[in-house]
Parts: C-alpha cells; structure tokens; sequence
C-alpha cells in the first residue's frame, strides 16, 4: 500500500507519529506533505524530533493568515504536491485547516481520501473545526473512527461501508512515550493546567477576558495555575489589554513530552482543546473544559471531562469536588489501548484488497 499523509499542527503531528511508526514496522511505502501551519521549533521542529517522526517529504511553509485565506493556499499548494504522486492514497488526520484542503485538493486530483478521526461532531458550526470535519467526512472514501459517537454521525448521514472504529491514535503515541515522559521534569508544587486556543474562545476579546476572569479566580481562591499559552492567545490578550493574575504562572507553549508530564501531575485541567480533553481521560485527571460543547462526548461519558463552558460558579463547584475527592474517576475509553495504529493499517489493507480506486470513487473489485 501507498499513503501519503497531510499534515500540519500539533494534533496532527502527535497522530502521525503513531501511524508512521507502524507503516514503517509494516513495510507501507509512507510519504508526509507538510502545509507548515505550525513551523516553529516547539509548535513543529520538536514534536517530529521528540516522537522520531520521519522528515516531510514536502514542506509547503504555508502560515498565518485567516482560515479562508489559509484554506485556499493550503488546497493550491497540496495539489500541486499530489501531482507527483497520484497512485497513492491520501491520509488526512483530526479537524485542523489541512484535513480539509487536503481533502479538497485530492478529491479533485481523483485519490482516495482516508480520514483519521472521522465522524465526531460539536454541532457548532461556529468552529472551523468543525467546518473541516464535515467536508472531510463528505468527500472522503474511508472513515476511521476514534470513538462509538463518530460511528453514530456517519450512520446518520448516510454513511455505512468502509467505516471502521479503530480507537484513539493520540493515546497510541502517548503510551508509546511512556518512558520519555517519566523522565522529563515536572512543574513543581500542586497547580492545576490551563490551556485556551480556540478561535471561538480567544478572537472575542469580551469573552476571553471572562475566561481569563474565571481563570485568574481559581489562581486566588484555591492554587496555582500554570498557563501554557499559544500563540495566538498570547497575541488576543497582549491586544485587549486583558489581565493575568500574578498567581498565574505563564508559560510558552510546552513540548509535547513536557506537556504530558505536566498533565499527568496536575490536580485537574481548565482547557478548550480537543486533544487534552482525550489525554486527560487516560491519564485519569479531571478536566474542566470552557466550551458549550464537545466533539469528544466520550470524555464526559466515560472519561474525566465536565463542560463548563463559561459558568463560574459550575466552575468552582467541579473544582470543590476534585479537592474534595468527590469528583468522578472516569475509565478509559475502549480501543483507547495503544493498538489503534495497528488496527488502522490492517483495515486499510483489507480495504485496498477489496476495492480499486476509480474516477468515480472505490468500487468493488
């Protein structure tokens, strides 16, 4: 088999790693289409050094710029990466702007488009996350699914042939790094983690100070909170002037084995990513997400999650529980193993050995 996977932030890096792994362990001709979304050394640099992911095989140094102009360069600049290798099919992984625009691009160049992570819906059509999610599920020809709610969404739109429910490719590489992770500092005395990226939470400059408010309530009323702040929330808080409590430690994005570290030792964890809320189920800490809503329903159902969305006193509430030690324990997630790359790859052979890629689509051999 061929793939060739398109990438282009963190969470996709940290699924990459898991399935470059095994295509190399099973003999997969694999090659990596870079769009540069995030370039720098910890958004980028480090997490393919640190997971020992493979170099790109092309690095399109697309960055900055708003998700439409983002999404058009991004879907020129793919295909023209793809024209050199049509014969191969094209893996997309998660809800990031490169699922999308990789999507697109090799629809239109009449590849096969396998999308990792499919299926999973907030039903915010506010999120451009979500906006990826969906054109990826559309257009792709096979579905690889993280959790049981994914394979629900793609029966209820239509969906049902080369679905597969194959588990969560984020706790294959965290479980993969272990060792490296025990072995990396901690970040000291009791803190609880905090974590804001989403366009949603941080471009409204009104409602990102009523976070940072909620935020900076918890560093007074109850203990520390380690900040690791992203890029672009650093920028929106720096341009509203908006306040940081000095009980607030503030830091830079932390590396990825860093940052597990850092999640496997906190109290409990106040974030909107989608990642975090998934890694702090397995690693059994609480997780207070300031969002409305989830695209990862098995967090709260089974895992460690509470939406908390902008409420402070369910807030405060949640946090007495955890000290209180009254706070749900949650389990892991099933296929949640360190096997899901695994499955992936068998899947993907049996698919290829079942069908041939026409201009219209997969069809039967």
């Amino acid at each position: 088999m061929k793939l060739v996977a398109i990438v282009g932030t963190r969470p996709n890096f940290v699924k990459l790693a898991a399935v470059s792994r095994r295509c190399k362990e099973d003999g997969v001709d694999f090659k990596i289409i870079h769009t540069g979304q995030h370039f720098d050394q910890v958004m980028s640099e480090g997490f393919f050094r640190d997971l020992e992911i493979p170099k790109p095989d092309v690095n399109l140094g697309i960055s900055g710029g708003r998700f439409e102009d983002q999404m058009g360069r991004q879907i020129s600049e793919i295909s023209k990466a793809l024209e050199q290798m049509s014969d191969r099919w094209v893996l997309v992984m998660g809800d990031s702007v490169p699922v999308a625009a990789g999507t697109i691009a090799a629809k239109a160049r009449q590849m096969p488009v396998i999308h990792l992570e499919a299926g999973l819906r907030s039903r915010n059509r506010l999120m451009p996350e979500e906006t990826n999610r969906i054109i990826a599920d559309a257009l792709a020809d096979v579905w690889l699914v993280s959790e049981r709610s994914g394979m629900e969404n793609l029966k209820n739109d239509g969906i049902n042939e080369r679905v597969c429910l194959v588990g969560n490719m984020m706790i294959d590489t965290l479980m993969a790094n272990l060792d490296k992770i025990k072995k990396e500092s901690g970040l000291g005395e009791k803190y609880a983690l905090c974590t804001l990226h989403r366009a949603e939470n941080v471009d409204d400059s009104k409602k990102l100070s009523g976070l940072m408010e909620m935020v900076n309530k918890i560093a007074n009323k109850y203990m520390r909170v380690v900040f690791a702040i992203h890029p672009r929330t650093k920028l929106r808080i720096e341009q509203g002037e908006i306040k940081i409590d000095k009980r607030v430690e503030v830091l830079d994005p932390l590396p990825y084995l860093q940052m597990q570290k850092a999640q496997s030792e906190a109290t409990f964890i106040v974030t909107d990513s989608g990642g975090v809320q998934e890694e702090s189920t397995w690693w059994g800490v609480p997780c207070l997400t300031l969002r409305e809503d989830t695209e990862r329903p098995i967090t709260i159902e089974e895992g460690t999650n509470t939406l908390i969305g902008g409420n402070y006193q369910l807030l405060e509430e949640k946090v007495d529980e955890i000290l209180a030690g009254s706070y749900k324990k949650g389990k892991v997630p099933k296929f949640w193993d360190g096997k899901a790359a695994k499955r992936v790859i068998e899947n993907l052979m049996e698919i290829e050995s079942k069908y041939s890629f026409e201009k219209n689509g997969l069809v039967r051999i």
